[in-house]
């Protein structure tokens, strides 16, 4: 490993092998570069298997494939959440989702910002809620969403948590169904 392993990746990767062969149990998967013939970078994913204790083997057994694709689809994704993000912090943009079946919401940490939430509070929705002037018509227009797919496109007042100033929010929302039609997700 210390000569086709990439040097960023090589005290890593060491570290690794070292744990696997102090104990056997331990199986890790590993993702690093290494060198291929022509000299080139390759990303790969090895799991290490420590088989000293089967007399026939005794040694370590690396098995690995190449994840260059995969790696790049990775990457190519959190650059795409990341502008995600800008875009909604420049343009002061929320986002949500509710699992219509798991009964769960999920909010960007925008929304929360709008909202003047802290984000590490334990119950954000609540907090959120408490923001909210006229919940019942929110609920009342989701379920309508969700019961007869009827657009969901509402203006409320809020106030903001973190400085009481009143804002006037517009909020729109779409239905998605799942293979058999059914209600899933509103986002």
């Amino acid at each position: 490993p210390d000569e086709l392993t990439h040097p960023d990746d090589l005290e890593f990767v060491l570290a690794e092998i070292q744990k696997t062969i102090l104990s056997p149990n331990y199986k890790p998967t590993l993702e690093y570069r290494f060198r291929k013939k022509t000299g080139e970078w390759l990303w790969i994913e090895s799991k290490v298997s420590n088989l000293f204790g089967n007399s026939n083997v005794n040694g370590l057994v690396i098995n690995f494939k190449e994840i260059a694709e995969r790696k790049a689809f990775t990457e190519n994704l959190l650059r795409s959440e990341e502008r995600y993000r800008l875009t909604q912090a420049v343009g002061n943009i929320g986002s949500w989702e509710y699992n219509v079946n798991e009964h769960k919401f999920w909010s960007s940490p925008q929304l929360y910002h709008i909202f003047g939430i802290d984000e590490n509070t334990a119950d954000k929705n609540a907090e959120i809620e408490s923001c909210v002037h006229n919940n019942d018509f929110i609920q009342q227009s989701l379920r309508q969403l969700i019961e007869n797919n009827k657009p969901y496109d509402i203006t409320y007042e809020i106030t903001r948590k973190s400085d009481s100033k009143k804002r006037i929010l517009k909020d729109v929302a779409m239905l998605y169904l799942d293979a058999a039609s059914k209600p899933e997700l509103v986002r």
